[in-house]
C-alpha cells in the first residue's frame, strides 16, 4: 500500500525524516487501528534508523494513549531507559 511505497522510496533516497513526517500527517486524518499503525511505524523509524529516541518515545506514548494494550508500544516504552542509554552512548556521552 501507500505506507510501504513511502518507506521504500525513503529507504532508497535515505529520507527517513520525510517518511516519519508523512506518517505523522497521515495519522492526523486516520482513525482507529490505522491511526495506531501509522503512529507505531513513525515511532519505529524515529528509533531506527533515525536514532531520535525522544521522538520515538513520545510517539509510542501516543500509541498507548490510543491502544493501551498495544504490545509493540508497551515493549518500546518499557525498554526506553535502555534506548536513552544507547542514545547517550552513541552521542559519545558517558552513560
Amino acid at each position: 500500500g501507500l505506507v510501504q511505497a513511502l518507506e521504500a522510496a525513503a529507504a532508497q533516497a535515505g529520507k527517513w525524516n520525510e517518511a516519519v513526517r508523512a506518517l505523522r500527517i497521515a495519522s492526523d486524518v486516520a482513525a482507529g487501528p490505522e491511526k495506531v499503525a501509522l503512529l507505531r511505524r513513525a515511532a519505529e523509524l524515529s528509533d531506527q534508523p533515525l536514532g531520535k529516541l525522544g521522538e520515538a518515545r513520545a510517539l509510542y506514548q501516543r500509541v498507548l494513549e490510543l491502544a493501551p494494550e498495544d504490545p509493540a508500544a508497551r515493549a518500546a516504552v518499557d525498554r526506553s531507559p535502555v534506548l536513552e542509554l544507547r542514545g547517550r552512548n552513541a552521542a559519545g556521552r558517558p552513560a
